[in-house]
């Protein structure tokens, strides 16, 4: 082993106490960057694992009876990519909150483990038998449950107990938590004993989205059904579900990305720090190797191979260490934007990101005090006596010192070490601003996500809501008004149509309702004597740039036309993010 490879090894273990501050600042700083990255990246899988509406069916059929033998003859349709038949069943959950019950949609498939259109992965838990069902992981929200409990849906003949199994996450849904509504995966077995008839519900993918050609996909394929004398009971095209706004979930993950930015200089900082005061500490006996014979590329090497043990040392603590302080910040911040993650896992670039904090930036930063710092001549390094403070700088001190003579002697020290070098003191100063700017980034964004799911369902004052086929107003109230603790009773209805500017989602509402709260922003709401009269969100008008007082044109499911007036906006916030979102007046049904 050469002299100068014993001396770096022997700056490390001579101070041990100086050499584990070092590796405990280094560890940290790994362990902040791992931390970020990891739950950076886990939440970025998640965000576009949520939002992929890649295997999202185009069109959705419920038929009365099915077969699965009629699935290769509907494949042959034309502008038909993909087709899957399996079973649809809306029930009712049994729950402990307030009012007792929750809406939940089953899925019911022959074989689970080969679904094409809006797959599902396990993540934990194991496939349902007969009597059993897995559960979308966000329905612990809305009722907590764990595998190995059951649940009690609601049937038309009688109630029906179900074990759970598992749970899953859905490609491109929704976290039920903010959709109030839960999910769930059955066998065919399961959906016979909750009084569904087996393959009642068809999904298509199409090669061509238009809604247009997808109008005609639809004629095609229900003409095939009843050519087979299976009854359709619906038919439509899906559009973007309500979900969770992206604008601030990039926001969070920008917040996060500026607070790893921030660690991984303030790592440098760190270094440079360190070995600027190691360098100050052995400036004698860089000169005396010097004077043996000792180059400046050797001593450099050597004082580097010491930062390379640090790096390694620190690095090898750090990355365990940030992997679980990163699970545990992605569950924190994964439970205020009530996002549905997947199994958590260390990437390699979150692993290789760390690498180089803890190892390669260590040695670049390095390099700046330990060139600077070798540069020294032998004489001056041995002759060193410490700082020299100019005559001028004495003079200034002492007439300071005479104006603010009741200071303290420890301000005068502290304020004279951060000014002997403000080269230095800008360095900090920069790092605490760029700390500060990082945190309250994360907190402002975490804040607002917070207020957006809390605020998703706030305009809507429904306790119940049921779908039914459309009916006159007085037969409802007629049939309604005499149940009991039944207070008011409003019809609602949505429905998507095109424009030019893509799919918009159109709801519509009484015009004297009192159960849905309108923050109007421009115009006025909506009147009884109006003749089509439209209501846009805010974000109609960002999107469009339409006006109160347009006319904007819509085209239905059947293609056909309308022209709307536009009276007036208003903000809300649980339009779908993906469409555009208008309120229209209910009809005089």
């Amino acid at each position: 082993m050469s002299a100068l490879l014993r001396k770096s090894i022997t700056d490390i273990t001579r101070r041990k106490l100086r050499a584990a501050l070092i590796i405990v600042g280094i560890s940290i700083s790994v362990l902040g960057l791992t931390a970020i990255f990891t739950a950076n990246d886990t939440i970025s899988r998640a965000l576009a694992y949520s939002a992929d509406r890649s295997t999202a069916p185009d069109i959705e059929i419920m038929v009365e009876q099915g077969s699965y033998n009629l699935a290769p003859i509907l494949k042959k349709v034309a502008n038909v990519k993909l087709l899957q038949v399996d079973s649809l069943f809306d029930s009712r959950w049994n729950i402990n909150a307030a009012p007792g019950q929750a809406d939940i949609t089953i899925y019911g498939y022959a074989d689970m483990q080969h679904v094409a259109i809006s797959p599902f992965e396990l993540t934990s838990g194991r496939y349902p038998q007969k009597g059993e069902i897995v559960l979308e992981s966000g329905d612990a929200s809305i009722q907590p449950v764990a595998i190995g409990n059951t649940i009690t849906l609601n049937t038309s003949h009688s109630d029906v107990t179900l074990k759970v199994v598992g749970f899953t996450r859905t490609l491109g849904l929704t976290n039920p938590a903010v959709t109030g509504s839960a999910q769930g995966y059955v066998s065919n077995d399961t959906i016979t004993l909750l009084g569904e008839k087996v393959a009642n519900h068809i999904q298509v993918k199409a090669f061509n989205a238009n809604s247009a050609k997808i109008t005609q996909t639809i004629n095609a394929l229900t003409s095939v059904l009843m050519a087979h004398h299976v009854q359709v009971k619906d038919a439509h095209y899906d559009t973007d579900p309500i979900e969770l706004s992206k604008r601030q979930l990039n926001g969070f993950v920008l917040a996060t990305q500026v607070l790893a930015v921030g660690a991984l200089v303030l790592t440098c900082f760190l270094i440079i720090n360190i070995m600027s005061t190691l360098i100050a500490e052995q400036t004698k006996v860089i000169g005396t190797m010097k004077a043996i014979g000792g180059t400046r590329g050797k001593i450099l090497r050597s004082y580097l191979f010491s930062v390379l043990i640090y790096g390694l040392l620190g690095t090898l603590i750090g990355i365990p260490l940030g992997a679980y302080a990163g699970y545990r910040l992605t569950l924190y911040q994964t439970a205020n934007i009530t996002l549905i993650l997947g199994p958590y896992q260390l990437s390699w670039q979150s692993l290789l990101i760390s690498l180089i904090a803890g190892v390669v930036v260590p040695l670049v930063a390095a390099i700046i005090p330990l060139w600077n710092g070798t540069s020294i001549t032998v004489r001056d390094a041995i002759s060193a006596y410490g700082v020299k403070v100019r005559r001028t700088e004495q003079v200034q001190s002492s007439r300071l010192g005479r104006i603010l003579g009741l200071a303290p002697q420890t301000f005068w020290l502290g304020w004279r070490g951060m000014f002997r070098k403000p080269g230095r003191a800008w360095v900090t100063l920069a790092a605490l601003v760029l700390a500060g700017i990082a945190f309250f980034s994360v907190q402002i964004a975490t804040y607002s996500i917070q207020q957006y799911t809390l605020n998703f369902y706030a305009p809507y004052n429904y306790d119940v809501w049921a779908t039914v086929r459309p009916q006159p107003k007085s037969t409802f109230d007629s049939a309604l008004q005499s149940i009991p603790n039944v207070k008011r009773i409003e019809r609602f209805g949505q429905q998507a149509f095109t424009t030019k500017w893509g799919v918009l989602q159109v709801k519509a509402f009484d015009a004297d309702t009192q159960l849905y709260t309108h923050h109007i922003l421009d115009g006025r709401w909506l009147q009884e004597s109006d003749t089509q009269p439209l209501v846009l969100s805010d974000n109609v008008l960002a999107r469009t740039g339409l006006h109160v007082g347009d006319t904007i044109t819509l085209v239905d499911q059947q293609n056909k036309s309308t022209r709307w007036h536009i009276i007036g906006s208003l903000h809300d916030v649980s339009g779908p993010s993906g469409s555009l979102e208008l309120i229209r007046k209910r009809g005089r049904r």
